[in-house]
């Protein structure tokens, strides 16, 4: 059956025998057949055919002409066509029976098609059934024409029948086939498919057994890359370690041996300051120097401490890092090894297995390329902090040896300073201090009565006359053959201070000392002293009183606050020095309390205990008769200072005279500045000299007087030049001021100053002065006189 229903007879040709039929082939006349039917269902007893029997009885009763006999031969060409066309009319008939149904889809498939065609055949076939008992049962009952037709009906139905069977019969047999064949498909796709699942589950099997076993292969080796580079990194830290250790070793070898240098070199500047500065003070700086280098060296070992315990922590926390990161893709390895081993199970098959395999290897290829990529960082990492560690040490080395370098470069200084530090004790006894020595106790009844008494007479002196007195009360000696042989013996022109209350010389009580002293002011007094040194070389000072007046005697005292030193426990007070004596250290005063202030409510900070202030025994101060004398109508140059105190110090407000510092060689001023000055061996060689002065004022005013000559020659130049030199090179020393000599100088007082200074030259370089500092004295000295007018 074609798309549109037709039954392709060549196809199938179905013949269907419903009873036993006997067919026999008549030669005698058409159609030569007898057809009995032996039985039928439901009709017993059979049905015989004989066509040819009844159609020569018809012929035989019936003559030619007659219509029965016309009716006769129709119904055998009738039949014969019939018979020729069979085929063709099933096959007519079953297409019109087929177009009862629906159509077939345009894409039948061939079951489709055999099961519409066996129900068109089986309705057809069906249909035929009955009508076959109906011709049989004509047959069976009629005779003559009737008979006859109803023979040939049932002989053609029969053969339809036949027909129609035997396409049945095909269809049936192509049906069987079919669905044998498909179960034999169906059979060979279920042992196809049991023994792929056999296959599959021996697979699974071996997948399942194998896939641990794959695994380990590919992750282990990756595990163990891991552990080798994290233990490459330990032994980069271990060498880091070294090298660290390394260079702490020989940073705290080399600021050893600095420490040991410094000291040494502390110890021969502080050994060579004997002159200068007494044992005690020496021992100060020696102490101080000592505990300085042992605070750098603490302040080194602890700040390389805690550069090692930065560098061990940085590089515990690097390595733990490490740690911690390998652990994290060890654990990320077997999360994607559970990840895929669970998924190689739900489909264990060997492409699976590989597919997986090749996704861990990509997995544990790209985890360890991280760990490498973290190991490399953190030696990096390690190696920078090596060199940064190294990089701190060498400087904390560099610091310290510096630091070292600068308590010994620092002792000089503080040799110096301790030269011109007056230390005293915190107390209103009067006393000597002497600058790098210690202070001295002195008789205070004597004093205080010689000191009055010495008042009294310039009070008395004052009241009969104009005029400006001094007088002298006391007389310091800072040697006395009576101290101890271990005593520290003093340098000629070491500076030096009487200390004494300030009402002891008349301080108004109504004065307000903070404020002056804030504000760096003065407060009047009506009594001054000074101390000025004795022209001969007896090393002894005269303290003198002097009433104020306001003009040769200024009534301004400075008065200065002592301020609490934190960091010794004294009280200091910094006095600069004075700008008529240029190059000069400032004096330093400082005050040793009995009791650190503090100690009486102590705080959770522990006061500083000073150390007490040193004593020196060689010094005595001897009261004498005053004996007023006039001065010279010029303004006294006093250096002198009232110095207060915080309170609660019990320390009233003191007066303080200072000595005036010694002549240096080479020193230029006018000669009456350098009065009071301790020479220290050197001469003042006037240049011009005084004699030259003298006969050049004769010369321009006749009638001056002499006094005035003495006054005005004090303010004519003059240099500190050592003695031996003055005594052996001057033009001008001894006898050597002629007359002659007085007026050639007078005629060009410059050119006598280069003459003179010329002549001194040549010893001042045999003494070790250099060409510069000479010829700087000489371009002084010319300043000087031009200043004052000489020239």
């Amino acid at each position: 059956m074609d798309s549109s229903g037709h039954i392709f007879q060549q196809e199938y040709l179905c013949i269907f025998s419903q009873a036993q039929i006997e067919v026999k082939t008549m030669a005698d006349a058409p159609p030569p057949l007898i057809v009995r039917y032996s039985s039928r269902p439901g009709k017993p007893g059979g049905v015989s055919i004989d066509v040819s029997r009844d159609r020569q009885d018809i012929l035989s009763n019936y003559p030619f002409g007659n219509p029965f006999r016309g009716f006769t031969l129709a119904m055998e060409a009738d039949f014969k066509k019939r018979k020729e066309s069979l085929e063709a009319d099933v096959q007519a008939e079953l297409d019109t029976e087929a177009a009862k149904y629906p159509a077939l889809p345009a894409s039948f498939t061939p079951e489709q098609w055999l099961e519409r065609s066996t129900v068109v055949v089986t309705g057809l076939l069906n249909r035929k059934r009955p009508e076959l008992d109906n011709e049989l049962d004509v047959v069976q009952n009629s005779a003559s024409l009737d008979k006859l037709q109803a023979s040939y009906n049932t002989i053609i139905l029969n053969d339809q029948i036949n027909s129609l069977q035997e396409r049945l019969n095909k269809l049936n047999a192509e049906t069987d086939r079919r669905r044998a064949e498909a179960e034999a498909q169906r059979q060979a796709e279920a042992d196809a498919k049991r023994k792929a699942e056999e296959a599959a589950r021996l697979e699974a099997q071996q997948v399942t057994q194998q896939l641990g076993a794959d695994f380990n292969a590919i992750t282990t080796p990756t595990a163990t890359k891991v552990q080798q580079r994290v233990k490459a990194v330990d032994a980069s830290l271990s060498q880091v370690s070294t090298q660290v250790s390394g260079a702490v070793a020989s940073a705290t070898q080399a600021v050893q041996v600095k420490t040991a240098q410094a000291q040494q070199q502390a110890n021969s500047q502080i050994s060579s300051s004997q002159n200068l500065i007494s044992a005690a003070f020496r021992n100060q700086i020696a102490l101080a120097a000592q505990a300085s280098g042992e605070a750098q060296v603490t302040a080194f070992n602890t700040k390389v401490k805690q550069i090692v315990n930065e560098a061990t922590a940085f590089s515990t926390a690097r390595k733990q890092a490490l740690a911690q990161f390998a652990a994290n893709a060890a654990a990320e390895v077997e999360t994607e090894v559970n990840r895929l081993t669970a998924q190689v199970k739900a489909s264990p098959t060997k492409a699976a297995s590989q597919a997986a395999q090749a996704t861990l290897r990509q997995f544990t290829e790209s985890t360890y390329a991280k760990v490498n990529t973290f190991a490399l960082q953190t030696e990096a990492a390690l190696q920078a902090k090596a060199k940064e560690v190294s990089a701190a040490v060498a400087e904390a080395q560099r610091a310290a040896t510096n630091d070292l370098q600068k308590t010994a470069d620092v002792v000089p200084g503080q040799i110096i300073q301790a030269a011109n530090t007056l230390a005293m004790p915190a107390t209103s006894t009067p006393l000597v201090s002497v600058a790098g020595f210690g202070s001295a106790a002195v008789e205070t009844a004597r004093l205080a009565a010689s000191l009055t008494n010495a008042v009294n007479r310039l009070i008395q002196i004052a009241g009969s006359g104009p005029g400006a007195y001094v007088a002298t009360f006391a007389v310091l000696s800072l040697y006395s053959d009576q101290a101890g042989k271990d005593s520290d013996k003093v340098p000629a022109g070491v500076r030096n201070a009487l200390a004494l209350e300030a009402s002891a010389l008349g301080l108004p009580g109504t004065a307000d000392l903070q404020s002056v002293a804030k504000a760096g002011g003065t407060v009047d007094m009506p009594v001054r002293l000074t101390s000025a040194a004795q022209e001969s070389p007896s090393g002894k000072s005269q303290i003198a009183a002097m009433l104020t007046n306001g003009a040769t005697v200024p009534k301004g005292v400075p008065v200065r606050a002592a301020t609490l030193n934190t960091a010794t426990g004294r009280y200091e007070v910094t006095v600069p020095a004075k700008s008529t004596v240029p190059n000069t250290p400032p004096l330093i005063l400082t005050w040793t309390p009995a009791t650190p202030p503090g100690s009486q409510n102590p705080s959770s900070t522990t006061p500083v205990v000073p150390q007490p202030a040193p004593v020196y025994e060689g010094a005595t101060i001897t009261p004498v008769q005053a004996e007023p004398e006039s001065y010279p109508g010029v303004p006294l140059d006093l250096d002198d200072l009232i110095v207060i105190f915080p309170a609660g110090s019990d320390v009233p407000p003191l007066y303080l005279v200072f000595s005036k510092p010694p002549v240096k060689p080479l020193e230029v001023d006018i000669y009456g500045n350098f009065a009071g000055r301790p020479r220290d061996g050197n001469h003042l060689d006037h240049m011009p000299a005084q004699g030259a002065l003298a006969t050049s004022l004769r010369a321009i005013y006749p009638d001056i007087p002499y006094g005035e000559i003495r006054k005005l020659m004090k303010k004519g130049g003059s240099v500190a030049i050592p003695a031996r030199v003055h005594q052996r090179f001057s033009e001008t020393y001894g006898g050597r001021n002629t007359k002659e000599k007085q007026q050639k100088d007078a005629s060009d007082l410059r050119a006598a100053v280069d003459s003179n200074f010329d002549a001194v030259k040549k010893g001042l370089l045999e003494e070790g002065f250099s060409e510069d500092d000479i010829e700087r004295a000489r371009a002084e000295l010319h300043m000087v006189n031009k200043e004052q007018g000489w020239y």
